[in-house]
């Protein structure tokens, strides 16, 4: 997956509610810059003799 980079053109806080601040920003999202996300799925071995039990494998 990627995770694409951004460049903040502006950042302006323009009031509060409670305690968060209110903003309006522009960015510009750029396509060629850009983080790879890779996740790993461990299952343990219990895990599937549950699950091949409980449908009847």
């Amino acid at each position: 997956m990627k995770s694409f980079a951004k460049i903040n053109v502006f950042l302006k806080t323009v009031g509060t509610r409670g305690n968060y601040h209110e903003l309006v920003s522009r960015f510009i999202l750029v396509e060629n810059l850009y983080d790879g996300l890779y996740s790993i799925i461990q299952i343990k071995d219990s895990d599937v003799n549950y699950l091949l039990n409980r449908i009847k494998i």
